[in-house]
Parts: C-alpha cells; structure tokens; sequence
C-alpha cells in the first residue's frame, strides 16, 4: 500500500489481487448498480468497463463503493484508482 501524507491512501500491489468476495456498487446517472468481484483488482475493471460502455464522463457519474459483507472497504475514483476508506 502507498502511503500519502495527506488524505486517503491508494491501494496498490498484492492488496489489490488478493482473493475476496466483494460487492461492487455505484450510480451512473441516477441508476444504482450492484456487481460481484473477487478482487479490487477485478472491481476496478468492471468500474472502469462500466464507464467505456455507454462513454460516461467524470460529471455523468456518482459513487463507486467497494464492500465486503456489509463493511464498506474501498472506493475506485473515475480513473480506476482503488482508495482506502
């Protein structure tokens, strides 16, 4: 994991292959969806072929939260970027 000084630190290496069944949710234009991962790795591409698909802009969409069970563990910027919360 990456380390920055101020705000929330970037998931980066191993932490983001490594096995686990996640929940992926997120709102594109008002529309809540809701996608299964086993990785953040896997969760930060269904983000990003979520966004590729219809060609959404940064302002189009909303939240991408990464959860395991019901503990919210993550969050994908619009870029792919997996954040620790």
């Amino acid at each position: 994991m990456t380390i920055r000084p101020f705000g929330n630190s970037e998931i980066t290496g191993a932490a983001l292959t490594a096995l686990r069944a996640l929940t992926v949710k997120f709102e594109l234009i008002h529309q809540r969806h809701s996608l299964t991962a086993l990785s953040l790795a896997e969760a930060s591409a269904k983000w990003q072929a979520a966004l590729a698909e219809e060609n959404y802009r940064a302002s189009e969409v909303g939240y991408c939260r990464i959860y395991q069970g019901r503990k919210l563990v993550a969050r994908i910027s619009y870029n792919g970027r997996v954040w620790a919360v």
